[in-house]
C-alpha cells in the first residue's frame, strides 16, 4: 500500500503542537484569515515536524521519554464539509489518503516516532504535496517544504515552583524564556484539564488580537480557569516557519515548519471551597428576611480582596440568578469579604456593615450568606411620637399612632408628649445623602427601650440581655464628632442627640434640652444622626 513517508503513518492522538498547527496558527505569513475564509473552502495546508519535551523541575526541560518526535500534515477546512477528500504525497513520491477529523474540520495524517533518525527516515525533509478536492473551489494541488531541520530550542517555564501551588481563587501568571524574536517565530501556550480532557485556556492564533510572538515571555490566566484538585497539563509551543506559499491554492497558505513543545504538569490547590448566598428584595425595609421577600436577579456580588468597598480589577465577581442566588466556586481556604453592587433604586438594609466576612476551610461549602435590599422609591417621612413614663422614667419613641394612643390611655403610667420629629420609613436618598437604619431594643430587666444607628451596639447588646426589635425607621448618618452646624445636605434636617443617665436614655432634637439636661446629671452622647 502506498504511504506518504517511508512507512504507512497511523493517525494517532495528536500532540498539542500538531493540533496547534492544524488550527491555522501558522497563517500569519499570509493574507488575513478572515479574507481567505470568505473566498475559500480551505484556510490552511501544512506539513510540520515537532520535538516534544517535558519539564519536571525548575531547570531546563528534557526530551520526552517516548514518542518525542512528531510528524503532521493536514488540510484545515473553513467550515464543516467544505472539503470532500484530500491526499498527501511525501518526498519519496508515495501517497496516502488523509483521514477526516470531524471534531476539528480537518483532514490529517499524523504519527509519533521514538527517535530523530526514525522520524527523518520515514518523513525526510523535502516537499510534501497535498491534493485537495474542495466542494466549491474544485481540485487544488499545493506544497509545503521542510528544509534545514530548523528546530527551535524548547521553551522553559521560569516559574515552575509557583505553578506547583496554583490558587484557583486568583489569576495565575505563567512565565517562560522567550523564543528569540525572529520574524518567522510564533509562540502558543495552552492548558488542558487532565481530569476532564478539555482545553481550558489557550492564547490566540496569530491572526487575532493578543497572539504571542517570539519575544513573548508571559501570560496571565484569568480567575476561574482552574478547579481545585484537578490536574493540568500546560504546553508551550515554539514554532519556526520555514516555508509559506499562497499561489498553488490562491489565498490559502501552504506552510512548512519545525516546532518544539514543552509540557508541564501541575495540580490546582487541593480542596475546593465555595461561598453561596442570596440577595432578596426587603419589601418592608425591615432589614430582616421574611419568606415573602423575592430574590433579585442579576445583582453583581464580589469578593473584596482589599476590603475597600469597591469592585477592583482582578477581584472575583458573580451575578445572582433569577431566584437571587449566587455562588463562588473553587475557592482556596481563607477569609473573604463578600459585597454586592447594590442595584439602582435600591438601598442595602442588611448587613448593616455593607459586607459579609466569610471564612471557609479546605473543601467547605458556606451557605446562607444573605443580603437584603429595599426599594429606595417607596420611603416617606413619617412622624415620631414621644411618651414619658414616670414609673420607669423612660422616654419612648414610636411611629405607630396606635401604640402612642394606647400607651397614653394608661393614665399615670405614660404621658404623651406629641410629635417630636420625623424619620424615613425606609431606605432613601435625599439631597445626595443616603439614610441608614435606626434599630430598637428592649431590656425586660430594666424596662427600658434603646434606639441606635450603630449596628455593632445593636449586636453586642443582644448578648447582654436586650431583645432586638429590628429596624424602626431610617435617619441620616452623622459623622464622628458631628455638631449641630455640620448638617448633611438634606433640606430641613435637624440633629438628633442622645443622652444617658443611670439605666435610661433620652433622644432629643432640641439643643437647649440637650444642654440643660447635661447640667442635671445626664451625660451627653452627641449626635447619632439627622432627622427631618
Amino acid at each position: 500500500m502506498a504511504t506518504l513517508c517511508g512507512r504507512r503513518l497511523v493517525v494517532s492522538t495528536p500532540s498539542k503542537s500538531r493540533r496547534l498547527l492544524a488550527k491555522s496558527t501558522l497563517t500569519f505569513l499570509a493574507e488575513p484569515l478572515e479574507t481567505r475564509r470568505l473566498l475559500s473552502d480551505v484556510s490552511l495546508v501544512y506539513a510540520a515536524k515537532t520535538i516534544d519535551y517535558m519539564q519536571t523541575a525548575s531547570g531546563a526541560p528534557t526530551l520526552a521519554s517516548s514518542n518525542a518526535y512528531d510528524f503532521g500534515a493536514g488540510v484545515q477546512e473553513t467550515a464543516a464539509n467544505t472539503v470532500s477528500s484530500a491526499k498527501g504525497t511525501g518526498p519519496n513520491g508515495q501517497s496516502q489518503a488523509m483521514t477526516l477529523d470531524s471534531t476539528q474540520n480537518k483532514f490529517k495524517i499524523e504519527a509519533d516516532f521514538n527517535s530523530q533518525a526514525d522520524l527523518d527516515a520515514n518523513c525526510p525533509d523535502g516537499t510534501y504535496t497535498m491534493q485537495i478536492n474542495a466542494v466549491n473551489d474544485g481540485t487544488h494541488t499545493v506544497t509545503g517544504n521542510l528544509t534545514g531541520d530548523q528546530y527551535p530550542s524548547p521553551g522553559q517555564f521560569t516559574n515552575y515552583n509557583a505553578l506547583q501551588n496554583v490558587n484557583p481563587a486568583t489569576a495565575t501568571t505563567i512565565t517562560w524564556t522567550p523564543m528569540g524574536g525572529g520574524s518567522n517565530e510564533y509562540v502558543k501556550l495552552g492548558i488542558d484539564d487532565a481530569t476532564t480532557g478539555d482545553t481550558v485556556f489557550q492564547t490566540p492564533d496569530p491572526d487575532t488580537s493578543g497572539a504571542l510572538t517570539g519575544t513573548s515571555s508571559s501570560v496571565t490566566v484569568p480567575v476561574g480557569t482552574f478547579v481545585a484538585g484537578h490536574q493540568y497539563d500546560a504546553w508551550l509551543d515554539f514554532i519556526n516557519i520555514v516555508s509559506s506559499d499562497t499561489t498553488d491554492y490562491p489565498g490559502v497558505p501552504a506552510v512548512g515548519g519545525y516546532g518544539a513543545e514543552t509540557d508541564l504538569n501541575f495540580t490546582a490547590g487541593a480542596g475546593s471551597a465555595s461561598i453561596a448566598g442570596n440577595i432578596y428584595s426587603d419589601t418592608n425595609a425591615s432589614g430582616v428576611y421574611n419568606p415573602a421577600d423575592p430574590g433579585i436577579n442579576d445583582v453583581m456580588v464580589y469578593l473584596d480582596a482589599n476590603n475597600n468597598g469597591n469592585l477592583d480589577a482582578g477581584e472575583i465577581s458573580v451575578n445572582t440568578n433569577a431566584s437571587g442566588n449566587y455562588l463562588f466556586r473553587n475557592l482556596a481556604a481563607g477569609t473573604y469579604t463578600v459585597r454586592e453592587v447594590v442595584p439602582g433604586n435600591y438601598v442595602q438594609t442588611s448587613p448593616g456593615s455593607g459586607a459579609l466576612s466569610v471564612t471557609v476551610a479546605i473543601g467547605q461549602a458556606s451557605t446562607g450568606n444573605t443580603f437584603l435590599d429595599a426599594s429606595a422609591g417607596h420611603a416617606t417621612a413619617e412622624a415620631v411620637y414621644r411618651l414619658y413614663s414616670p414609673v420607669t422614667l423612660e422616654h419612648l419613641y414610636t411611629t405607630d399612632p396606635n401604640e402612642y394612643n394606647t400607651l397614653e390611655s394608661y393614665v399615670g403610667t405614660w404621658n404623651g408628649e406629641g410629635e417630636v420629629f420625623s424619620e424615613y420609613s425606609g431606605p432613601a436618598t435625599v439631597g445626595g445623602v443616603a439614610d441608614e437604619p435606626l434599630y430598637r431594643l428592649y431590656n425586660p430587666s430594666v424596662l427600658q427601650h434603646l434606639w441606635t444607628t450603630d449596628l455593632n451596639e445593636y449586636t453586642v447588646l443582644a448578648t447582654e440581655g436586650w431583645n432586638q426589635e429590628n429596624i424602626v425607621g431610617y435617619v441620616f448618618p452623622a459623622a464622628t464628632g458631628a455638631t449641630a452646624t455640620s448638617l448633611p445636605t438634606v433640606p430641613g434636617s435637624q440633629a438628633l442627640y442622645r443622652l444617658m443617665a443611670p439605666q435610661v436614655h433620652l433622644w432629643t432634637t432640641t439643643p437647649n434640652e440637650y444642654d440643660t439636661l447635661q447640667t442635671e446629671g445626664w451625660t451627653g452622647e452627641g449626635i447619632i444622626g439627622y432627622v427631618v
